[in-house]
């Protein structure tokens, strides 16, 4: 559901109302991008309301690739998405994207959580088994879309539970990808 901001201009003898309309991203949008893999076939659900997180994925049973695009609303804030054994930030993989700060396209990387540390959230690019370059795009409503594609037989992620979480507000990372603490976290049983 959109939101609608409502201008009331006056002038001497004439009132003119304008609406603007900001759609938010839903499963019936259109992607703001094309990811380097195909999307047909996607299943999509918002997993997560209070930041519209949309999970758009499609689990390949016989090959065992999992494709996602995952997409939040954020003020200039961080968006990850990762995977878990036990539900549980310690021992996960994820991937995280944020807008860049210097006006670029947003950046994405994978993370290893080796501690509920900031220290302990490390970047790494051998956990999940990344079949090609993972994507990043903005929209101009502020909903950032990230793309991946893993082959789990070759992961050493485990899958069982996705975990989702939103960095701080108007805290991007730093240069060397470290992240702040997140603001708020979501926490389920996997349904790709």
């Amino acid at each position: 559901m959109g939101s609608c901001n409502i201008l009331l201009t006056c002038g001497i003898t004439l009132c003119i109302l304008i609406a603007v309309i900001e759609a938010d991203d839903s499963c019936d949008s259109a992607l703001p991008f094309t990811p380097n893999f195909d999307t047909d076939g996607f299943k999509c659900q918002v997993t997560w309301t209070d930041y519209n997180v949309i999970l758009r994925s499609l689990l390949n049973d016989s090959a065992n690739i999992l494709s996602v695009v995952v997409s939040a609303k954020q003020n200039n804030q961080w968006v990850g998405m990762g995977f878990s054994e036990d539900g549980m930030m310690v021992g996960a993989t994820a991937m995280v994207a944020w807008k860049s700060p210097t006006g670029g396209a947003p950046l994405v990387f994978e993370y290893h959580l080796e501690d509920a540390s900031p220290e302990g959230v490390v970047k790494s690019n051998h956990t999940l088994h990344l079949l090609k370059n993972p994507m990043a795009a903005l929209d101009g409503d502020g909903t950032l879309f990230m793309a991946f594609q893993a082959d789990l037989s070759k992961s050493s992620a485990k899958s069982a539970y996705t975990l989702y979480a939103i960095g701080p507000y108007n805290d991007l990372p730093s240069a060397d990808g470290v992240l702040e603490q997140h603001d708020a976290t979501q926490s389920m049983p996997s349904s790709f």
